[in-house]
């Protein structure tokens, strides 16, 4: 079976050497030299090798190509089996469709005012309370304290790009989640003082479950803010930190997550097979009996 891995240009690719002892080819691609070509058909290369005749993709996203992987995702999920679909990549990385969902779910999630261009931006301005947290889609972020240094930090965004302010919260320790299929293989939690691996609580996991639902994805991982009593979502992630999660939890995610996948796929395949064996079997069996 052939693996492509679409992610960022780095020089230790994630999920890169698990591959290699679980698929019979591998190819990592950095999303950088990726080239479509569109005409009579759309086709996604690298270098010369066109991605649709590989069997499984797994796409990292990244900010800065966030428009560009959804264009590769919409010509190849045609041919390609992928973890997610081209609309629901749109709509996790939205971080505000993403978070109207989970409210439709009766989720608790964090506010925020996703902006698109400092106009609107100032327009909120005198509405706020300070101190904010402005952050970039790669869920980076500045606390600011006054108007004034707002307003500088909001100039640093370039027109277009998506800026988001949230108000800062006191948390009393985060939960990060790694979901595969419909298991939580992985969780830690993060306080002050300490990170530890943990075994999520029947709360908590009454909430992935709800959120699993909303999300269409064989993956992810999620992080909740614990405040008091409460949980409140956080972020959700599609290209996680697959080293972190082992190394605080001691389990290989990234093989998990590759053997499922590679296990889905080969069910699909395996499937209609076995409906004709069955059939053919059946068709046997009956005239073999008049």
């Amino acid at each position: 079976m052939k693996i492509a891995i679409i992610g960022p240009n780095v020089n230790n690719p994630p999920l890169l050497e698990e591959a290699k002892a679980i698929f019979d080819e591998v190819l990592y691609v950095p999303l950088d030299s990726v080239k479509l070509e569109v005409g009579e058909d759309q086709k996604v290369f690298y270098e010369d090798v066109d991605l649709s005749s590989f069997d499984l993709i797994i796409p990292l996203p990244y900010e800065e190509n966030r428009e560009f992987m959804f264009l590769c995702l919409k010509i190849l999920e045609k041919d390609v089996y992928i973890p997610f679909s081209s609309m629901d990549f749109f709509i996790i990385e939205n971080d505000a469709l993403m978070k109207k969902k989970l409210i439709n779910s009766g989720l608790n999630v964090r506010k925020s005012a996703i902006l698109a261009s400092n106009r609107t931006s100032r327009m909120l301005i005198e509405n706020l309370k300070f101190p904010i947290t402005v952050r970039s889609l790669s869920r980076k972020g500045v606390r600011v304290t006054n108007e004034e240094t707002l307003k500088s930090v909001l100039d640093l965004f370039k027109a277009g790009y998506i800026r988001i302010l949230e108000k800062p919260i006191e948390a009393k320790s985060v939960i990060w989640c790694f979901v595969v299929g419909d298991e939580i293989i992985a969780s830690f939690e993060e306080t002050k003082e300490s990170t530890r691996s943990i075994r999520i609580d029947t709360e908590t996991e009454s909430k992935l479950l709800k959120i699993r639902t909303a999300i269409n994805s064989d993956y992810f991982v999620i992080n909740f803010i614990k405040k008091g009593n409460g949980l409140i979502v956080n972020d959700i992630y599609l290209n996680p930190d697959f080293s972190k999660f082992k190394e605080i939890t001691g389990n290989n995610v990234s093989e998990t997550l590759l053997i499922y996948l590679k296990n889905k796929v080969e069910s699909m395949r395996v499937g209609p097979i076995t409906l004709f064996m069955n059939s053919l079997y059946d068709t046997v069996k009956k005239l073999w009996k008049t």
